[in-house]
């Protein structure tokens, strides 16, 4: 089970999960806000970490891993926003 909400991209496919673990045969979700190119708002998508490597993952995650399953899935736009104008004020989890 991850047990944190901060999440720091390290270069283009890696995600560090902030000295947390990512246990054998553990799935775990992760919203990620971004920027949709030539103004056409803010996506919303829902990431899916599968980790099926017979291990611990632990702090680093390398997405191009053959052992870590990954998939994406937007799951709303915001049209008219962009990525600075969220912020825990106007953006809610339930």
């Amino acid at each position: 089970m991850l047990a944190t909400s901060h999440l720091h991209q390290l270069g283009v496919g890696d995600i560090s999960l902030a000295s947390n673990t990512l246990r054998n045969g553990c799935t775990e979700h992760i919203l990620i806000a971004y920027q949709v190119a030539g103004g056409g708002g803010v996506n919303i998508a829902d990431v899916t970490l599968a980790n099926h490597s017979g291990s611990i993952i632990a702090g680093f995650v390398n997405t191009a891993d053959t052992h870590l399953t990954v998939t994406a899935v937007d799951m709303i736009n915001i049209t008219g926003a962009n990525l600075p104008s969220l912020n825990p004020h106007n953006i809610h989890s339930v």
